[in-house]
């Protein structure tokens, strides 16, 4: 193990819910698709599941960052901190809301240190499909307006 905390795990689902006891993740939804009947649609709530290894009781420091066609330039959240438990190792679902999805093809969350240097992340493909095939992918709302900076931050 490097003397930092690695990045084990960075999965898109509908929900996480972790072991108290164990610290075991289970996700609930999980996808690399995301369908829409038209565009603009909102994205979210949804959860990126991160499991971080590292020191038992250090500290990790991490941001996420969006990227796309959707976004022009990318967009950052805010830092973020967890703690590694006693285990070596943490898993939690970051909360991701508030992002308007404007184009098709293959976006991206990365994760990123606090220097801004990449620990690892997530993919997934927007396209436009029919309303029956939108809910069976994900469910993204046409009709939402949300918008603004995406939060992130550990599930509760």
């Amino acid at each position: 193990m490097s003397d930092g905390p690695v990045l084990e795990m960075a999965v898109l689902c509908e929900n996480a819910t972790v072991d108290a006891e164990t610290q075991r993740p289970t996700l609930i939804g999980v996808f690399s698709r995301v369908g829409a009947p038209s565009l603009p649609a909102a994205f979210g709530p949804r959860i990126l599941a991160l499991e971080f290894w590292g020191r038992p009781y250090s500290n990790v420091r991490f941001a996420l960052r969006f990227s796309g066609p959707s976004f022009p330039r990318p967009i950052t959240s805010p830092v973020q901190e967890v703690e590694i438990e006693r285990h070596g190792f943490v898993s939690f679902g970051a909360e991701i809301g508030g992002i308007q999805l404007s184009a098709e093809g293959e976006h991206g969350i990365d994760v990123l240190d606090e220097d801004g240097a990449r620990f690892g992340g997530a993919r997934f493909v927007v396209s436009v499909v029919s309303a029956p095939e939108a809910e069976a992918l994900d469910g993204a709302d046409p009709g939402s307006a949300a918008g603004g900076l995406p939060g992130a931050g550990p599930a509760a």
